[in-house]
């Protein structure tokens, strides 16, 4: 069983900040090989569709309305032209990903109509009325990207939501959706990192759920503290070192 992970990436002149994000992405949790799994950094650009190495260009836009258009394009583009996988687990440029851990997670799921993450921990409703699995990490079996890839033209959400909630819209009826593959958020867990999980999310959330969301104020501090987040949880799942302020979002206010 193989898993392609689609890493969502910038790499544009005027947000060059989101290129560090990448960077720190190559030299922790994506410098661990592992046989089964690969990784594919899709982008937004001005070039038509095309991958160099495991970067995948897409002619796009960067705003958020088009996020879903840039991972329908990657999809379609890995649908095609990669026979090998059977699973796409999309992630975002601020998740720390143990590779091992998701592959011994997905190769007991369903390999056909397979939908699964973690259900939006903060149920808001309004978002048209439905749970959608969080950006942060979801997975897909290929018959499922295929029908994304299918639905494409006609997803009624397209441009109005994120490519979490599009995706979940097309998912409805149709997948059997599993949101048993939890995320681990360190900074709701009390300065403890908690072992086991496939997935770390490292980036603070601009809407106030932490408490220190409001203590970074651009872009540019809240991509430094996914860094610093990236090699501590990065260092504590490799090595099993932690220096005990592991999760630097909570203890800046003190």
């Amino acid at each position: 069983m193989r898993i392609l992970i689609l890493v969502q990436s910038i790499d544009l002149p005027n947000k060059s900040h989101y290129k560090r994000a990448m960077k720190a992405q190559q030299e922790t949790w994506d410098s661990v090989p592992h046989p089964d799994v690969d990784v594919i950094y899709y982008m937004p650009g001005n070039v038509d569709d095309v991958l160099e190495g495991n970067i995948l260009r897409i002619k796009c836009g960067t705003h958020w309305t088009e996020m879903f258009w840039n991972l329908a394009k990657a999809m379609r583009h890995m649908l095609k032209h990669d026979q090998s996988w059977d699973y796409i687990f999309k992630t975002d440029n601020s998740t720390y990903i143990d590779k091992a851990k998701l592959h011994s997670i997905l190769e007991s799921r369903p390999r056909e109509n397979y939908y699964g993450g973690m259900i939006f921990p903060w149920k808001t409703p309004g978002v048209h009325g439905m749970d959608f699995m969080w950006g942060d990490g979801y997975a897909l079996s290929r018959d499922m990207v295929a029908h994304v890839v299918k639905c494409y033209n006609s997803a009624p959400l397209k441009g109005k939501q994120e490519d979490d909630i599009v995706i979940a819209q097309i998912m409805q009826d149709v997948a059997k959706w599993d949101d048993t593959l939890h995320i681990a958020i360190p900074m709701m867990h009390h300065n403890k990192i908690q072992p086991g999980y496939h997935a770390y999310r490292c980036r603070i959330d601009p809407i106030h759920y932490s408490p220190a969301a409001g203590i970074y104020s651009d872009i540019d501090r809240i991509i430094d503290n996914d860094i610093i987040m990236m090699n501590q949880i990065h260092n504590f799942i490799v090595h099993g070192q932690t220096d005990n302020n592991l999760v630097l979002q909570e203890q800046v206010q003190n």
